[in-house]
């Protein structure tokens, strides 16, 4: 908890949340607005939108397992060195092989410009002759998904960016433009130490099993990498809101970062949904496939957002407070983001399915 500076302190901003919590997964869902707010209870919309995309203190980018984060500009080359791995391992797979995908990536960024392009745009700026120049595998991929392709080789490799068009973090429109100049990308000399090394002032205490699967390296990559480092402890302060509700996001850090649910849950009886929709042991859950209400530490219960209001289920006796935390947490929603939505498109049978879970 203290790693992940909750409950909320004063004086932390938007760039020691992601520098001092970690990296937050971003699918063009509205999870790391309430990731934000959980730590900076004061903050709305605007302030993290014109952090990333107007003063740019923190940036959009593949990074681990080719997943999408939030991380501070001071990581960006930490960050594309990860990110160009998993990708890379991702590329070999595709039927087109790699010198086909880099030479439409140098069309691409001619096409680019000094514009911020859609890729509906892209593809009519392209040369007429594109599709001939792919050769027979890239004509059997389409053009779309080797386009889809060149853009992420451009991204991890620092030279395009991706942005929305609204300046939103969960905007409809994406445009790439050119990465700007002055941002260093300098990888660095061990990818895997300087991983660990960020990811244990997040975690710490983890095991290697965790740091394996959020690096999405192997285990004896992983042991070799935490091997040498010491990490120090944190300085806790004795807090009378040790106790507070925090609601938390999807995917939020404090159960993010590590595989198993078991240390954060106190009720025997508890059930969560697994990705697959079935009900499972919280304890034996892998990951949380929900919105978190967290009191002391401890897992209290999950809530949903089904549109218009919060709908939660209590894990034991649900904490002192609760009804006025969720009253304040839908009013944050609709004043601030209309909706809660886990990614883009996060609507319909999927999300209906969570809620119905925590009606039950």
């Amino acid at each position: 908890m203290e790693r992940q500076l909750l409950p909320p302190r004063a004086r932390v901003s938007i760039v020691d949340v992601v520098d001092r919590g970690g990296w937050i997964p971003s699918a063009g869902g509205t999870g790391p607005y309430l990731a934000f707010r959980a730590r900076i209870p004061s903050i709305s919309r605007q302030d993290v939108d014109e952090a990333v995309f107007k003063r740019m203190e923190v940036l959009e980018l593949p990074a681990v397992r080719d997943t999408a984060f939030l991380f501070p500009r001071a990581d960006a080359g930490l960050a594309l060195a990860a990110g160009r791995r998993s990708l890379d391992e991702r590329l070999r797979k595709l039927p087109v092989e790699l010198r086909v995908i880099e030479a439409l990536a140098k069309k691409v960024v001619k096409a680019i410009g000094g514009n911020a392009l859609t890729s509906d745009q892209l593809r009519r700026d392209l040369p007429a002759s594109l599709i001939d120049d792919l050769g027979d595998a890239g004509k059997a991929l389409g053009i779309t998904s080797t386009l889809t392709a060149a853009l992420k080789l451009l991204q991890a490799e620092g030279r395009v960016l991706r942005t929305t068009g609204d300046g939103k973090l969960d905007g409809r429109t994406h445009l790439d433009r050119l990465w700007p100049d002055e941002i260093d990308l300098t990888p660095p000399d061990n990818l895997d130490q300087a991983l660990a090394q960020r990811y244990l002032t997040w975690a710490a205490p983890a095991s290697i099993d965790d740091f394996a699967w959020w690096a999405g390296i192997g285990k004896r990559a992983a042991k070799e990498a935490i091997g040498p480092l010491r990490i120090e402890d944190v300085r806790t302060q004795p807090s009378r809101r040790d106790d507070e509700i925090i609601l938390l996001p999807f995917r939020d850090n404090l159960f993010g970062l590590h595989r198993g649910l078991e240390p954060f849950v106190e009720d025997d009886d508890a059930e969560v949904m697994d990705t697959g929709g079935k009900a499972v042991p919280a304890k034996e859950a892998q990951m949380l496939h929900h919105n978190a209400i967290v009191a002391g530490g401890v897992l209290r219960g999950i809530w949903e957002f089904d549109g218009e209001r919060i709908a939660m289920k209590p894990l034991g006796k649900p904490p002192r407070g609760l009804a006025e935390a969720i009253a304040k947490m839908e009013q944050f929603i609709r004043e601030q983001l209309g909706d809660h939505k886990y990614y883009a498109f996060d609507s319909g049978a999927t999300r209906a399915r969570r809620v119905d879970f925590v009606r039950l």
